[in-house]
């Protein structure tokens, strides 16, 4: 039972340094500013714990923004 814990607290964990390091990849690109003061310590424990919830939305927003994309080229 710890174990499953554990490995659901470390894919939060690692979804979470995706998104970090997401932003400070967009940061030099855009103005992720107020993003970036929005994601907090609340945020990010949040982020840690409901994981699955944030890869659904974040692969939504991917794939309407690709499709999206190809349809007006």
């Amino acid at each position: 039972m710890i174990n499953y814990i554990a490995t659901y607290l470390l894919i939060g964990t690692v979804f979470m340094v995706f998104i970090e390091l997401l932003l400070d990849r967009l940061g030099d690109k855009t103005n992720v500013d107020q993003l970036r003061k929005d994601v907090g310590g609340w945020s990010r424990l949040l982020g840690i714990i409901l994981w699955p919830l944030g890869i659904m939305i974040f692969l939504a927003g991917y794939l309407i923004t690709t499709f999206k994309n190809n349809k007006d080229e």
